[in-house]
């Protein structure tokens, strides 16, 4: 997943590869309980509706969270940890 920027309204421009593009329908950021919260959609084939719920973690510097397979019906915990250039 790369994330490219957040707008004022929480808006994320991002992107998603496995390892080709697959469509971003949705990609939001919040704030709750001072946590930073990410939710992104996809709508492509193999991906209609799947869907990541992640939590930024500070101490750790990476994304923890859900990944929840649509068409399997299934949840996986996942993390993205920052790539650095």
């Amino acid at each position: 997943m790369v994330i490219n920027a957040v707008d004022d309204k929480g808006n994320l421009d991002a992107g998603y590869f496995n390892p080709n593009n697959i469509n971003v329908a949705k990609a939001k950021a919040s704030i709750e309980e001072d946590q930073i919260k990410i939710y992104v959609e996809m709508q492509d084939v193999g991906y209609p509706g799947s869907n990541y719920t992640l939590t930024y973690d500070k101490e750790n510097d990476r994304l923890v969270g859900v990944y929840y397979h649509a068409i399997l019906k299934q949840k996986f915990n996942i993390y993205f940890i920052r790539q650095k250039s």
